[in-house]
């Protein structure tokens, strides 16, 4: 080394490092993004690209290091690295996963209206609305069973940092996304042991239904399949669901049932447009965020009652009675008209403050929608009635058949739409009937109702054959064990 080295001056902090011997170098050599100018006589110093991935910071140390043989120029950041880039990646400011669903979906939908950025604008929360949301599911955490198998583990993307709970087989956590920190509530549904049958088929139909994007939806943050399991990650809920509101007495205005038909045909038309369901439309599984806000959650997720195993003959009946279409009973099949049936129940319900056709039984509850027809939508009494097209509206939703109800989602949106511009709204059209009422359904015995009429013819059976039996008893003379039996008397000789 020389005793005399030459050495780059760069900025503060900089270690000076000598110039080897035999490869001498000139500062009119240096390039010129090595060139570093005071800050106070010239333009800001410019950092030096970053090498092979490492971060360079405006106050990290730059080292030149000069390669024997080849002169190569190297840029050191002692706070850097490929662990440190890491970290600094995942401190880094990035977009929320509902933040880059409503950016995606907005653009993907375009313009205004349906599903458009005025639409996903009523979804963006303020801190306060997040901070609420996570106290929510912070207050129903619980202590986890013990050998629980996600707490404290990845799921996916998401780290599980508390229990909520179990319910047949589902497991429920809160998670955080591990990139965005984003809070969320995460469920797994094992696929194997007691419920795997019937997870593995939910699975089936719920990961491209959770993933639809869409105002009226709630927002999914990750869905998929891990080993021996399916998972579905959503926004942590806000606000209400309708059935909660209604058991604190809330009364629903005519505009705001008007306001939720309108923007969940829109969340349906858009699942219903993939060839896809929610499944299971009710007063459970829609939640109002805020006023003016309202939103269909868990699309796919919908699960069959275990009451209503018996079905199983028409299929797996999902749903919530009360909210399942008679067809749903006999097919076991959720159609969209039959989703359709079920967004009428919820406004039927919002209005009379009372689900339709409740009954204690979830199976009396099936008969009589299998066995009546809805009544037109009233108010309770000393409530104002609602408007004559809100009625024609509910109707044209809660119709027996498919023939009597609105073709589509599209047609209620379009009902909608008239009304608020004051135009009159039509009846049904008829619609083209099959010659064999056997074709139709609702009016067909088929399985599920079939199965219940054979309950039905059971249990009348059986009460028939205890009441024959209980008057066999009654009608039935015995003899008197004690008849004919004498009693001997001390110092009296029997027969005298």
């Amino acid at each position: 080394m020389s005793s005399d080295p030459e050495f780059l001056d760069a900025r503060p902090g900089t270690t000076r490092h000598e110039e080897p011997v035999g490869d001498p170098i000139g500062m009119d050599e240096i390039p010129d993004e090595l060139m570093f100018s005071d800050e106070a006589d010239g333009p800001p110093i410019e950092d030096p690209p970053a090498q092979s991935g490492e971060a360079v910071g405006p106050n990290a140390g730059v080292e030149v290091q000069f390669a024997d043989g080849g002169g190569d120029i190297v840029f050191a950041d002692d706070d850097a690295g490929p662990a440190a880039a890491a970290r600094q990646k995942k401190k880094d400011l990035r977009s929320s996963g509902r933040m880059r669903a409503i950016s995606a979906s907005a653009k993907t939908l375009g313009g205004k209206g349906e599903g458009g950025p005025d639409d996903w604008s009523r979804r963006e929360r303020s801190p306060e609305e997040d901070a609420t949301a996570l106290a929510f599911l912070e207050d129903q955490l619980h202590p986890a069973p013990e050998g629980d198998p996600y707490l404290g583990k990845e799921v996916a993307n998401f780290r599980v940092e508390g229990f909520l709970r179990v319910e047949r087989g589902v497991r429920s956590y809160l998670a955080r996304d591990e990139e965005s920190r984003e809070p969320c509530l995460l469920r797994i549904y094992p696929t194997i042991g007691g419920y795997g049958e019937e997870l593995s088929r939910l699975a089936q139909r719920a990961e491209r239904s959770a993933r639809v994007e869409h105002p009226g939806l709630s927002i999914c943050l990750g869905v998929g399949k891990v080993k021996d399991a399916f998972y579905a990650a959503h926004e942590p809920p806000l606000g209400r669901t309708i059935a909660q509101l209604l058991a604190e007495g809330e009364q629903f205005t005519s505009d705001e049932v008007l306001l939720m038909l309108e923007q969940l045909s829109r969340a349906l038309a858009t699942l219903h447009s993939r060839q896809l369901v929610h499944g299971d439309v009710s007063i459970n599984t829609i939640r109002r965020e805020r006023a003016g806000c309202y939103v269909l959650c868990d699309a796919g997720l919908g699960r069959a009652r275990p009451e209503l195993s018996f079905l199983s003959a028409g299929g797996e009946v999902v749903g919530t009675p009360g909210f399942i279409a008679p067809e749903t009973v006999d097919s076991g099949k959720v159609e969209p008209s039959a989703e359709l049936y079920a967004l009428g129940c919820v406004a039927w319900t919002m209005i009379t403050r009372q689900p339709p056709f409740l009954k204690e039984d979830p199976v009396q509850t099936l008969l009589d929608q299998l066995n009546c027809e809805m009544p037109p939508a009233r108010a309770p009494e000393g409530a104002p009635e609602p408007p004559p097209d809100l009625v024609l509206i509910v109707s044209k939703l809660t119709g027996y058949t498919t023939f009597d109800r609105y073709r589509n989602a599209n047609d209620l949106i379009a009902d909608i739409r008239k009304h608020r511009k004051g135009e009159d709204l039509q009846q049904l059209t008829p619609q083209e009937r099959p010659d064999d009422p056997s074709d139709m359904a609702p009016v067909r015995v088929g399985g599920g109702k079939l199965v219940l009429l054979l309950l039905l013819l059971i249990d009348a059976a059986l009460a028939t054959f205890l009441l024959i039996k209980l008057s066999e008893v009654e009608a039935t003379t015995f003899e008197d064990p004690v008849r004919g039996y004498v009693l001997p008397l001390p110092g009296v000789e029997p027969g005298k």
